[in-house]
């Protein structure tokens, strides 16, 4: 759920509760004005919505959407009633704006076993082979940037040019046990 900085829109995902047999459940990114309640929807069949954020000015709007192992970034220009689709490759797990323009992505790195796991071929262990997840930087008109490498971030929050993240050395999951709280500076992406 995302509030724009005057608090007149409110961005949030709703699911229904149920769905029928043999039915896709509806899963949308809903936009409501709180001044005059009316609503706007971003819906995909089949796509799963989530982590809808609204920048400050609430001009824009940025939400991930996935379908199996495909991932989408959504971002919707309410001046121009316009919107842009971008691949994301890997998994994205989270996002913040980090000004008018430009987010911050928290995405798990590629997996190496992925073929190896979807053609059934050879044991594989849970956690045998960790993946990261990394934060990136998105810009329009430049792409993605890598921000983080071989450290873990388990979450996240953008301020004026800096990140404040959980982090921890190692992506298994008894890691989060031994994490601490970092700050990225966007400008260098050191680490402190």
């Amino acid at each position: 759920m995302s509030f724009d900085k005057n608090g007149a829109r409110l961005a949030c995902v709703v699911s229904q509760m149920y769905k029928e047999f043999k039915e896709e459940e509806r899963n949308e990114v809903a936009v409501f004005s709180v001044n005059d309640g009316n609503q706007k929807s971003f819906f995909r069949s089949g796509w799963s919505n989530f982590a809808p954020k609204m920048n400050q000015a609430g001009t824009k709007l940025a939400y991930l959407s996935k379908k199996e192992e495909e991932c989408r970034l959504f971002i919707h220009d309410f001046k121009n009633e316009a919107g842009e689709e971008i691949v994301v490759e890997g998994s994205a797990e989270g996002l913040e704006w980090e000004n008018e323009d430009s987010l911050i992505i928290l995405l798990k790195d590629k997996d190496p076993l992925r073929e190896e796991k979807k053609e059934g071929r050879d044991g594989y262990f849970f956690e045998e082979t960790p993946r990261f997840s990394s934060l990136w930087r998105y810009q329009p008109g430049s792409g993605f940037q890598r921000i983080t490498k071989g450290v873990q971030v388990w979450e996240f929050n953008v301020n004026e040019g800096m990140v404040a993240a959980v982090t921890s050395a190692l992506p298994y999951e008894w890691s989060w046990y031994e994490a601490e709280l970092s700050v990225i500076d966007l400008k260098d992406f050191k680490i402190k």
